[in-house]
C-alpha cells in the first residue's frame, strides 16, 4: 500500500508540475492511438490511414476539449465508413449522433471512458474500464461505457463484413444494437458497474477491494457463460477472456487502491443524537504515508577578525 501511495504521490507532482505539458500529451497518445485502431481495422480511407494525418489528428485533439475530442474521432469514424459507402456512413451518423448527445446531457466529464474503451479492446483489457468505474464513479458511467462498446463494435462489425460490399458493411453497422454479443458486453460491463457501485458503498470492511473482486468475477462467468449460449466461444477467445480478465483485475485493483486508500485497521465507530435521531457513524481513516522528518543543521561560521 505505500509503495502504492508512494508512486501516485510522484505521479501527482510530476502531473501538477508540469501539467501544461502532461495534459495536451496524454490526450495526444490516447486520440493518436484510436485514430491508428480505426486506420488499421478499417483502412479503406487512404487519407485517414496515413501515420501523418493520425499524428495530425492527435496533435489537433490534444488542445481542444475532451469532449470535442470524442466529436473528432466520430467524424474520423464516419471518414472510414464513408469509403465503405454514403450510407453506411449515414447510418452510423444517426446512431452515433444519439448516443453523443444523451452522453454528453448526462456524463460529459467521462469522455476519456469513450475514448480508452476502443483502445483496450484492441489490445484485449477491455474488462479494467467497468471494474475501475464501479468502485471510483457512479452508475451514471453506464452511458459512456455503452458509447465506447458501440464505437468499438461498429468499428469490428465493419471491418468484419468489409470483404462483403457496401450492403454487408451497412447491415453491420445496423445491427450494432442488435448484435448478441455486443448486446451482451453492454449489458454485463453495465451490470458489474452498479453492483460493484452499491458493494462499494456498503459498509463491510475492505468494501472497495471486495467490489473489485465480485466485478472481475461476474464479468468472466457472465461473459463466458453468455458466449458458450449465443455460440461466440472458442479456444483463443476463452483464453485470451481469461488472460484479459486477470490482466484486468490486477489494473482495476492497483486503481482502486491509489484512488481510495482507505485503512480498515483503524476503523471508529462512534454515535450521537440530537432531539430527533440517532446517529451511527463508522469512520474509515484515509491510508497515509508518514512524511519523512528532515532536520536542518545551522551551522554558523565565525567571522575573523
Amino acid at each position: 500500500m505505500d509503495k502504492i501511495l508512494e508512486i501516485k504521490g510522484n505521479i501527482l507532482r510530476l502531473f501538477e508540475t508540469n501539467e501544461k505539458v502532461m495534459k495536451p500529451l496524454i490526450k495526444f497518445v490516447l486520440c493518436f492511438v484510436a485514430a491508428l485502431i480505426m486506420g488499421i481495422s478499417m483502412g479503406n480511407n487512404h487519407i485517414l490511414a496515413n501515420p501523418i494525418v493520425m499524428v495530425v489528428i492527435g496533435a489537433v485533439c490534444a488542445f481542444l476539449p475532451k469532449n470535442i475530442d470524442v466529436l473528432v474521432l466520430i467524424v474520423v469514424l464516419l471518414g472510414h465508413l464513408y469509403s465503405f459507402s454514403a450510407e453506411v456512413a449515414l447510418v452510423a451518423l444517426a446512431l452515433l449522433l444519439v448516443m453523443y448527445f444523451i452522453y454528453f446531457r448526462f456524463a460529459p466529464k467521462y469522455a476519456f471512458v469513450v475514448i480508452l474503451l476502443p483502445i483496450l479492446f484492441f489490445i484485449k483489457i477491455p474488462f479494467v474500464v467497468p471494474l475501475v468505474l464501479g468502485v471510483v464513479a457512479t452508475p451514471i458511467t453506464i452511458l459512456p461505457t455503452i458509447f465506447g462498446v458501440a464505437i468499438y463494435y461498429i468499428i469490428h462489425l465493419t471491418a468484419a463484413a468489409s470483404g462483403g460490399g457496401s450492403d454487408s458493411a451497412s447491415l453491420a453497422v445496423k445491427s450494432v444494437f442488435a448484435n448478441k454479443e455486443s448486446l451482451l458486453v453492454m449489458v454485463v460491463f453495465a451490470a458489474v458497474i452498479v453492483i460493484e457501485y452499491y458493494i462499494r458503498r456498503s459498509t463491510s470492511k475492505n468494501a472497495p477491494s471486495k467490489a473489485v473482486l465480485v466485478g472481475a468475477a461476474i464479468n468472466v462467468v457472465a461473459l463466458l457463460v453468455g458466449f458458450i449460449a449465443i455460440g461466440n466461444a472458442n479456444l483463443i477467445s476463452i483464453v485470451f477472456m481469461i488472460a484479459g480478465s486477470i490482466i484486468s483485475l490486477l489494473l482495476a485493483y492497483i486503481i482502486q487502491m491509489a484512488v481510495l486508500p482507505l485503512d480498515y485497521s483503524k476503523t471508529i465507530n462512534t454515535q450521537f443524537e440530537d432531539d430527533d435521531y440517532y446517529y451511527y457513524v463508522k469512520a474509515v481513516p484515509k491510508h497515509s504515508i508518514a512524511k519523512e522528518k528532515v532536520s536542518v543543521k545551522k551551522i554558523n561560521r565565525k567571522s575573523s577578525k
